[in-house]
């Protein structure tokens, strides 16, 4: 344990050294410690981040459909993107 660490840093570090499965959340929360807090102790250790673990991911919501008048108009114009 180095003198920025805690021990509940140090356990997690070696969590997910220990499983290549295990995700940082994950690691944080069994451990009690924050995100924030595992992610500054593996940049200091100079640990590359790892590919994503292959899943279905988050869903999406779709987008909404667009309203329209009786006759089939839109209710408003669609507004264009200016950067």
């Amino acid at each position: 344990m180095t003198a920025r660490e805690s021990s509940a840093t140090e356990r997690a570090l070696t969590m997910l050294a220990d499983s290549p499965t295990l995700t940082i959340t994950a690691a944080a929360s069994l451990t009690g410690i924050a995100r924030s807090t595992l992610i500054r102790a593996l940049r200091r250790r100079g640990v590359e981040p790892r590919d994503p673990i292959p899943g279905p991911g988050r869903p999406r919501n779709p987008l909404p459909e667009p309203y329209y008048y009786h006759d089939g108009t839109p209710l408003k114009p669609a507004r264009r993107y200016r950067p």
